[in-house]
């Protein structure tokens, strides 16, 4: 079957990737699996030969979910970036106490569709075939309402004592809601409404964590420790 790919993956397989007519490549749509391809013509929009799918084995047994409170644009695209590349499979945005972004829904309905945009070339330059779902905007006490009593909720808080790295479930976790503060981190009330939902306090390591640090570092020390980050 052959399919006349977007303009934007145009770009990218011929002027970035530099593919000629006749070469192979692998295609995905989000649903899991990989699809073997051959590039047919080029023009204005590339036409690829669609071949046989296969599934991708390179999604993580820990499914985590980062709640990022937003931020600055470029600290938000990171956060969201890195996320993806380290096996986040939602991005849960919030509204916090201390965020210095605000948004109103036009405002929030453009970055939304950004942080979307971010989410699929992540998932491209990482060789995911499943895109992390992006979830609508909410206020921190929005999505503590909403959230699952079977996850394992973890705020971030660089003023507690107990460690991620040492931190010991009573059984591996399976789904993890993981809660990042904005440039300011959580106010004491925030933490206290994320344990009062269920959510541990933690904090990683000695050091206090740009925002768009925090989350990365603790999706990787969670991969690590009960993920496939070996």
């Amino acid at each position: 079957m052959e399919l006349t790919l977007p303009r934007a993956v145009t770009h990218h397989i011929v002027d970035v990737l530099r593919l000629k007519r006749g070469s192979t490549l692998e295609l995905f749509n989000g649903n899991g699996n990989n699809y073997a391809a051959t590039l047919v013509s080029h023009d204005r929009q590339a036409r690829i030969q669609l071949g046989e799918s296969s599934p991708a084995t390179n999604e993580s047994p820990l499914k985590v979910t980062l709640w990022q409170a937003v931020s600055r644009a470029e600290r938000m695209d990171a956060s969201v970036r890195q996320a993806v590349e380290l096996g986040a499979i939602g991005i849960q945005p919030i509204m916090t106490q201390r965020c210095q972004v605000k948004l109103d829904p036009k405002r929030a309905a453009k970055r939304h569709a950004h942080w979307s945009s971010i989410i699929v070339s992540a998932s491209e330059q990482s060789g995911r075939a499943t895109l992390p779902v992006l979830a609508p905007l909410k206020t921190l006490a929005q999505a503590l309402e909403q959230r699952k009593g079977d996850h394992l909720g973890i705020v971030m808080s660089p003023e507690t004592c107990d460690s991620l790295g040492s931190f010991q479930p009573e059984a591996t976790p399976q789904h993890v809601d993981l809660l990042i503060g904005p440039e300011s981190g959580f106010s004491a009330e925030e933490v206290r409404q994320a344990v009062d939902a269920g959510c541990i306090a933690l904090r990683a390591g000695g050091r206090i964590l740009r925002t768009e640090t925090a989350g990365p570092a603790a999706l990787a020390i969670l991969q690590a420790r009960f993920g496939d980050l070996t």
